[in-house]
């Protein structure tokens, strides 16, 4: 019989269990790329047959299937402490997960960057993009994760205290809208406000000659957004003056200094800008944000309580696939040097020899 590809507390994670896993992945590309970036992994994760030849289907490098391997120890080492607390993942919080998973994909791209021919694409939602069996399995992972956070860490992300984290940051999830008018000079941005504070529509004069018409959005209108994304773009101090601004309110020529995106030299624009109004977004539209946010800010710490958890479990690993390490996780197995590896072709059938009526096959001996 097969031996488990790893046990944790006497809990056994099969073969087949990890190579049907394996299989999901290495068999759709987004799936794949998905798992790669979830590994902080950007090498090929293809590896060579079991017979040397190349040739057998589905075959993975070790350091991803160690990878795989090591999430689904990670999650038995969780639902097992979840259910010492009586705790179960339910079927609401595998859904809950499945919609928080694409963040934490995104978060985890923007950290290690995306593998080389990654063929997920931000055009399309993450889930029209991945197979459902994948999507599903890191959703059951994800939801253990973070209800080891709720149970383990006591963190709380019951409705009331979703409530209570939209009340305390109403200016988080206020958005501002602005009007907004670039300029190459200070005269043309001041000539440019003194006509709209006379009477002129913004529209009017996103189109007049002291705009410069490249930078200016279409009809000087920006979309909503929320401050952060301003300030990132401004700096903190213009950011704080815009956002001071009460709606229909226009401020004085802002004096903008940036780079120029093509040709990496430093511009100065002025701005005029108008407060078309604050948006405050609905609770509605914010609520799983808000429960990913609130998850985010106890990381660390609930990180320190999964170690404590790791350290303490008996996992043992099937050495085809590595040691295990408690500080470490799975460590892959050292390949052999190159002179030591049977030459793939030593398996095809050797032609018979005829030697006088007495047929030898040499690979017989």
């Amino acid at each position: 019989m097969s031996p488990p590809a790893a046990t944790v507390d006497g809990v056994t994670i099969s073969q087949s269990m990890l190579n049907g896993v394996l299989s999901t992945e290495i068999n759709d590309p987004h799936a794949q790329c998905a798992a790669q970036i979830l590994a902080g992994q950007t090498k090929s994760p293809v590896g060579i047959g079991t017979e040397g030849d190349g040739t057998t289907a589905n075959a993975v490098s070790p350091a991803f299937a160690d990878a795989q391997l090591f999430s689904m120890v990670l999650q038995e080492i969780e639902t097992q402490a979840l259910a010492r607390r009586g705790v179960a993942v339910t079927a609401a919080d595998v859904a809950a997960a499945r919609i928080d998973y694409p963040g934490q994909l995104q978060q985890q791209q923007s950290q290690t960057g995306s593998p080389s021919g990654c063929s997920l694409n931000t055009a399309t939602p993450l889930a029209k993009q991945l197979p459902a069996g994948f999507l599903q399995k890191q959703a059951e992972i994800l939801a253990a994760q973070e209800q080891f956070e709720v149970a383990v860490g006591h963190v709380n992300v019951s409705p009331s205290a979703l409530t209570s984290y939209y009340d305390s940051h109403r200016s988080l999830v206020t958005q501002e809208c602005l009007n907004i008018i670039l300029a190459d000079s200070q005269a043309a941005a001041q000539t440019l406000h003194d006509e709209i504070a006379a009477g002129t529509s913004f529209p009017a004069a996103a189109k007049a000659a002291g705009a410069d018409q490249q930078a200016t959005p279409p009809n000087g209108e920006l979309q909503c957004g929320y401050p952060t994304g301003l300030n990132s773009q401004l700096g903190a101090t213009l950011g704080a003056t815009v956002d001071a601004l009460q709606a229909g309110q226009l401020s004085e020529p802002l004096t903008w200094q940036t780079t120029n995106p093509q040709t990496g030299a430093p511009t100065t624009f002025y701005l005029v800008v108008q407060m078309r109004q604050h948006y405050l977004v609905p609770f509605a539209t914010l609520r799983d944000q808000i429960r990913q946010a609130i998850l985010a800010q106890n990381s660390a710490t609930v990180g320190v309580l999964l170690h404590q958890a790791v350290a303490r479990a008996q996992v043992t690993v099937d050495p085809r696939y590595g040691s295990w390490d408690p500080a470490h996780g799975i460590t892959a197995p050292t390949p052999p040097p190159p002179a030591f590896v049977p030459n793939a072709k030593a398996n095809v059938p050797a032609p018979l020899l005829n030697l006088g009526g007495l047929t030898l096959n040499p690979a017989s001996g």
